[in-house]
Parts: C-alpha cells; sequence; structure tokens
C-alpha cells in the first residue's frame, strides 16, 4: 500500500534528548523511564480499563499543547478525556464508517495522523484490520516523525516498547443497594522492552473527581521534561 507522502519537516536525529520527550501525567511519570513519553514510542493499553489508560498516557501531553487523534475509537467518552485532562481544541476523532473502513483505508488515515499529531490513539476497530507489513510500515513512520502510538486494548501486529495494564480493585461510593459509584481504584503495572523491570503503582482512575490520582504517594521523579506548550504549574504539581 502507498502510504501518503509526509509534507511536514521531519525531526532531526540530532535533536536534543529533552525534545524527544513528552510529558506524561504524574502517576505514570512515577513508574516511567525517564519520567516521561519517549517520542517515537508504541504504548500499549490493557486490562478492564485500557480506554481510560489511554486517556491517561495523553492526558498531560494533551493539556500542555500537544495534539492527540483518535481511529476507530467508538466508544471513548468525551467527558472522561475532558476530566483526564485532554484538550478537545487540539483533539481529532475518525470514527469508523457503517459499513467499516478497509485496511488500506485505516492505513491511509494512520499515516496521515502518524504525520500531523504528536499522540495517536488506535482502538481496537482500526487495530484489528492492520496486518504485519502495514504495521511495521506505520511503526517506521512513527518513529521517524516522534508520534507516539497508543493501541487501546487489542495489540494487534504492532510491537509494544511499553506495555500499561490495569487491574481493577473495587469502586467506591456503592453502598447496600444505593449509592453512586464515585472512584475506582486500580493496580497499573508497566512492562516492555523500553522498562528495565516491571513498575507497578495504585491508583484512583478515575478519582473522585474525574482525574487520576495515587493511593499511595510515592516520591516524585527527578527527570525535568521540556514543555509541549505553555506549562500550568497547578497541572504539574497536582496531576
Amino acid at each position: 500500500m502507498a502510504l501518503p507522502t509526509r509534507s511536514l519537516p521531519v525531526l532531526p536525529p540530532a535533536s536534543a534528548a529533552s525534545e524527544r520527550l513528552l510529558p506524561a501525567h504524574p502517576v505514570l511519570a512515577a513508574v516511567l523511564p525517564q519520567a516521561a513519553l519517549q517520542r517515537g514510542t508504541v504504548v500499549h493499553c490493557s486490562g478492564t480499563a485500557a480506554e481510560s489508560l489511554a486517556l491517561l498516557v495523553a492526558s498531560t501531553a494533551s493539556y500542555e499543547g500537544a495534539w492527540t487523534a483518535v481511529a476507530g475509537g467508538d466508544t471513548l467518552g468525551l467527558r472522561a478525556a475532558v476530566e483526564l485532562g485532554i484538550a478537545l481544541e487540539r483533539l481529532v476523532i475518525v470514527r469508523d464508517a457503517p459499513t467499516g473502513f478497509s485496511e488500506q483505508q485505516w492505513g491511509e488515515i494512520l499515516a496521515v495522523m502518524i504525520d500531523g499529531f504528536d499522540l495517536v490513539l488506535v482502538g481496537r476497530r482500526a487495530v484489528d484490520r492492520i496486518r504485519p507489513a502495514i504495521a511495521r510500515r506505520l511503526q517506521a513512520r512513527a518513529q521517524s516523525r516522534g508520534a507516539i502510538t497508543v493501541l487501546i486494548g487489542n495489540q494487534g501486529t504492532f510491537i509494544a516498547d511499553i506495555e500499561v495494564r490495569a487491574a481493577v480493585g473495587e469502586w467506591s461510593g456503592l453502598g447496600q443497594g444505593h449509592g453512586c459509584a464515585r472512584a475506582r481504584e486500580v493496580q497499573i503495572e508497566i512492562t516492555g522492552r523500553r522498562v528495565p523491570r516491571p513498575q507497578q503503582v495504585t491508583a484512583w482512575l478515575p478519582s473522585d473527581l474525574g482525574d487520576c490520582e495515587l493511593s499511595v504517594v510515592l516520591p516524585a521523579p527527578s527527570a525535568i521534561v521540556q514543555p509541549v506548550g505553555e506549562r500550568s504549574t497547578a497541572m504539574r504539581q497536582a496531576g
């Protein structure tokens, strides 16, 4: 399949290391290598909270100026995205066609997204259509363009650099036949070839306010990440 040619400048290989990083939500920064997201990597979010994890991966970078695209995430909730910090004015969503996009169509859509966005979230309906040859070409394209690919639920034929998985603990707010689910405690585990050893953190996802916060406070990461856009001090401190 012939993928569209790139119309944006290619990030030079000699760029500073800080320019190859995007800020991560404090909950993930506590356990991610370099306390940040490295451009060009593939992140696979799985488990019972896969969509929430994908939004969490993109949230802080989006809040601070990054552009985010979603392909095939037909069940992704906009309200949840906003509560986690996704900036809707820098978000583009392409849902599946009623008859379903073909592999060629999804390949072209993803290629364009990789060329023009910092983060590309790929839902199951798109992932399942991509065969190994196209997946390899898209990954190579994302690595050279500096786009972060976030796979939601199913990894398909892509090769992930980082695995983020959540096991649901329990919801709070429910009583004996009454109440409302307000917050969900999950165990988040991060593994992968870019992670020296498995890392775990327990967090509220969502918290009472709809955001994500640690259940147990960990020491602040020491890595410093260059901002994508105008950094918010309140966002950086409160997470």
